[in-house]
């Protein structure tokens, strides 16, 4: 996934890692942050709840790989207990005419369903933030 936000790389790192934050933006339309917790430090973990449209939690957790601010997150990802082996998120804030570019790159996938499944989920993620962003907060 990319967009180019019209933010700062510093901004855009602060937005995506500030548990404050989070809680305004993240998420596709249908999607509310009620939670998020960060320790970020390599090795150290996040957790963020997902309150989804029918009123169930789903809490997505893992830990940092990589922290290179305000440029690049490298992080595992788990969605709820028993959940399959973590997949991985690397996250890029590249400079641009226009602002920033954010990439996301989505890796270790089992299915393709899974897969379609967060290009929504991450695409709601990325308007929730732009729009966030523009409100000027």
């Amino acid at each position: 996934m990319r967009r180019v936000i019209a933010a700062t790389p510093e901004r855009l790192f602060e937005a995506w890692t500030c548990p404050a934050e989070l809680r305004h933006w993240w998420g596709p339309e249908s999607v509310s942050c009620t939670a998020a917790e960060v320790d970020l430090q390599v090795g150290g973990r996040y957790r963020i709840a997902n309150r989804l449209a029918d009123g169930t939690t789903l809490w997505i957790s893992g830990a940092f790989e990589c922290i290179d601010r305000p440029r690049k997150l490298v992080y595992t990802w788990c969605v709820g207990p028993g959940s399959p082996p973590a997949e991985l998120v690397t996250v890029t804030f590249e400079a641009h005419p226009m602002g920033t570019e954010v990439v996301i790159v989505h890796e270790r996938i089992a299915a393709a369903v899974t897969r379609d499944r967060h290009e929504q989920g991450w695409l709601g993620c990325l308007d929730g933030l732009g729009v966030y962003l523009r409100r000027g907060v």
